[in-house]
């Protein structure tokens, strides 16, 4: 039987996980989660926690669509686009 420490613990383990990020925009972007700052150059790939990264990809993405002037729920210009900044 699995307990709630085992769980938690489980679930501690794969937040430390560190992601490859990607900004493939012509302009930095600045973003807060958890009350630190994050910045992803321009053009640069970055390592960052799961949790910020996911968070920031989420952002970046609306941000690049917005300014294609596509609606940021469209689904597979989205999907796409997540790709490329979480490779």
């Amino acid at each position: 039987m699995t307990t709630v420490k085992a769980l938690k613990r489980e679930s501690d383990e794969k937040t430390k996980k560190d992601v490859k990020i990607f900004n493939p925009d012509n302009k930095d972007f600045t973003k807060k989660f958890d009350g630190s700052q994050y910045t992803l150059k321009s053009g640069k790939t970055d390592i960052l926690p799961l949790n910020p990264a996911h968070h920031l990809a989420k952002h970046l993405v609306d941000k690049i669509l917005t300014k294609r002037k596509t609606k940021t729920n469209k689904e597979p210009e989205r999907s796409k686009l997540l790709k490329t900044v979480l490779p």
